[in-house]
């Protein structure tokens, strides 16, 4: 995940060989392959209202967010400017505000 994150997989490698006299032989070979890379995410807000929908009812909003791309995020929240909403709580399968693709 780290070379996809930085956008290329870098790899050196070395050939060698040993003649039947004389020194061996060692020719070196670096390559670079870029990755693209394709941030995504995936919202989906559900609300249940918790009583028979009654003025003083609880409303209560769960948010899913993935990442749908193949690199990782950081920073990741959500905000919701509805009037009235508690602190939202957080639940990170990881490291808090980072989710890896598939997460």
């Amino acid at each position: 995940q780290a070379d996809v994150d930085a956008g290329s997989v870098e790899n050196a490698a070395t050939a060698s060989g040993n003649p039947p006299t004389g020194e061996p032989v060692e020719e070196p070979g670096e390559e670079i392959v870029p990755i693209e890379s394709a941030p995504g995410l995936s919202f989906v807000k559900v609300g249940e209202v918790a009583g028979d929908g009654f003025a003083g009812d609880v409303v209560t909003f769960t948010f899913t967010v993935s990442n749908t791309g193949n690199v990782t995020l950081d920073g990741v929240s959500v905000e919701d400017p509805m009037v009235g909403l508690s602190e939202l709580s957080y639940e990170w399968p990881g490291v808090e505000g980072v989710l890896a693709p598939g997460e």
